[in-house]
């Protein structure tokens, strides 16, 4: 069932709460997004896990691009990726390598990016995101407005052959939470 958001503040019941998400450094995301025209030119959110002034991954629109804002008690990166047009369904896949994230857009077309940074170190311990939200971050009025439909969470990193199939609604089961 597709889910609708008004992009409305965060506090007007326009986003998905999750139950907590425990994950390590290998990981993976996929979502089917239609963003409405009118969702504005600076950020929409499509994922949060965890908080600021902790360990936090964001995936959001920021000035029509898909980019991903990873933070660990202070130290920040953000990656920049696809863009991400209005009024057409598209099919992202977010597979997070220890410091390497490669976005897939519709099942192909991967950009990989480095977190030069090394804001997620160390990468051999595993941790609880909690709030996590669909279609707002923590506090925020930056609330996605338009359609999602889909969304998985793998605790492992999705192989290539994979990705394919994350597009389908019975994609990989192994490691899905």
């Amino acid at each position: 069932r597709v889910a609708q958001f008004p992009g409305r503040g965060f506090f007007q019941h326009s986003h998905v709460t999750l139950p907590d998400v425990t994950l390590e450094s290998n990981w993976s995301a996929a979502v089917w997004l239609f963003a409405d025209r009118t969702v504005g030119t600076d950020w929409a959110d499509i994922l949060n896990l965890g908080r600021p002034g902790h360990r936090w991954y964001l995936i959001r629109r920021t000035r029509g691009k898909l980019t991903i804002e990873m933070s660990n008690n202070g130290n920040k990166s953000t990656l920049t990726f696809h863009q991400v047009p209005t009024d057409e369904w598209l099919h992202f896949t977010i597979v997070q390598s220890v410091a390497l994230v490669t976005v897939y857009l519709n099942g192909s077309d991967p950009l990989t990016r480095r977190d030069e940074n090394k804001t997620m170190a160390p990468y051999d311990d595993e941790y609880t995101f909690a709030p996590s939200q669909v279609g707002a971050a923590y506090h925020t009025d930056s609330t996605w407005k338009g359609r999602m439909d889909n969304v998985k969470i793998w605790g492992r990193s999705l192989e290539q052959g994979e990705v394919g199939q994350a597009m389908r609604t019975n994609g990989p089961s192994v490691g899905l939470l």
